[in-house]
């Protein structure tokens, strides 16, 4: 597992079926206050696309306030179909670092989701995990608790 001072690092991050960014990534863009995020399956990577609040799929990414700061987003179903994609577990924390490209006036994050750094069930002492399947348009998920491993005596 490799670390990086993420004060100036752009990181996308997952945990308790949440996503954020850290402060970096706001200060990179300063005149956006929505994003959109995307995931490009067979490349394995997520890219935030910043936009106006009136774009489809737009999700404010900071606090609306003179100081801005990163909000964290719940997404329990997006976070579940990017859990069930990469084959993570839920119950742990994963840290994207990312860059941000530019090209003329436009300008995109991108975050590759096959080295993310991992934090192992930092509160979730049940394996609580959300399970999540497509069907015909719908995303069905359910909770589902993992038993204890336990050790017997004999």
């Amino acid at each position: 597992m490799t670390s990086y001072p993420s004060t100036n690092v752009p990181t996308f991050t997952f945990h308790n079926y949440k996503v954020y960014v850290n402060t970096a990534c706001i200060k990179s863009l300063p005149d956006f206050d929505y994003v959109q995020i995307m995931v490009n399956p067979s490349e394995q990577k997520l890219t935030l696309h910043p936009c106006s609040e009136y774009e489809k799929n737009a999700l404010r990414w900071c606090s609306a306030t003179v100081k801005r700061s990163p909000r964290r987003i719940a997404c329990r179903i997006f976070f579940a179909k990017v859990m069930a994609l990469m084959n993570w577990n839920p119950g742990s924390r994963y840290k994207l670092f990312g860059n941000l490209i530019r090209s003329n006036k436009d300008a995109i994050f991108t975050f590759d989701l096959t080295i993310p750094e991992v934090c192992e069930n930092p509160d979730n002492p049940d394996n609580r995990s959300i399970q999540a399947a497509a069907s015909n348009g719908y995303t069905i998920f359910c909770l589902q608790t993992e038993p204890k491993n336990e050790i017997k005596e004999v």
